[in-house]
């Protein structure tokens, strides 16, 4: 009898054992779990507020370079360029063709080279490609 209560106190033990293992095991990794979601919230919270922030101040210094910067970019262009812009400006948008019939005595890779470089400058924006090709002023 003794033998036999010995061997029941042996698996409890080891079952207790056991249990207290997986248990602590068990909170250590919802512990660490839940303490790096509570951190990534706090840090997508602390980063939006520095986003507004940086944008908020961002906002106010393009605010003032924006008339020196378009105007420095304007100062770039040839004539032709600029007539391109105005039109475009003026319509929305247009297509190649359209480019084309505006300067008839240019040819058609000096018109892409003009589109090209408005483009760059960041004026007009290019949507599509070959024949689906517009180009849209960009407020």
């Amino acid at each position: 009898m003794n033998s036999e209560h010995k061997r029941d106190n042996s698996i409890l033990f080891n079952l207790i054992t056991l249990l207290t293992f997986g248990l602590t095991l068990f909170l250590i990794i919802f512990l660490k779990h839940g303490k790096g979601k509570k951190t990534e919230h706090l840090s997508k919270r602390e980063s939006a507020n520095e986003g507004r922030v940086k944008n908020s101040v961002q906002e106010q210094t393009e605010e003032k370079e924006e008339p020196q910067k378009e105007r420095s970019v304007l100062e770039g262009l040839n004539v032709r360029q600029k007539k391109i812009l105005a039109e475009i400006k003026s319509r929305g948008i247009m297509e190649p063709s359209e480019i084309y019939e505006l300067v008839p005595k240019v040819s058609t890779r000096t018109v892409r080279r003009d589109m090209d470089k408005l483009v760059e400058a960041g004026l007009v924006l290019q949507r599509g490609a070959t024949k689906s090709t517009q180009y849209i002023y960009k407020n």
